[in-house]
C-alpha cells in the first residue's frame, strides 16, 4: 500500500490505511471462499494466486484446504 500512496504522491492517515487493509484482506478472504484464488507461502511471505481452471493440481489443493 506504500507503494500506491507514494506512487500518487499521497499519504494515508492511519484510518485510511486500516480501511483499505482491511478492504483488501475481506476481498481476498471472500475470493478464496469462492475458489477463486489460492495462497501459498513463499520467503515467509503469503502469495495469492489466480485459480487456473485447466490446473487440476490447484483445483485439488483448494479443495484440501
Amino acid at each position: 500500500m506504500y507503494e500506491l500512496s507514494a506512487k500518487n504522491d499521497r499519504l494515508m492517515s492511519a484510518q485510511q490505511y486500516a480501511l483499505i487493509g482491511s478492504t483488501i484482506r475481506s476481498y481476498l478472504s471472500n475470493m478464496y471462499e469462492e475458489k477463486e484464488i489460492f495462497f501459498s507461502f513463499k520467503d515467509n511471505q503469503m502469495i495469492w494466486q489466480t485459480v487456473l481452471e485447466e490446473k487440476d493440481e490447484i483445483k485439488k489443493y483448494i479443495d484440501r484446504c
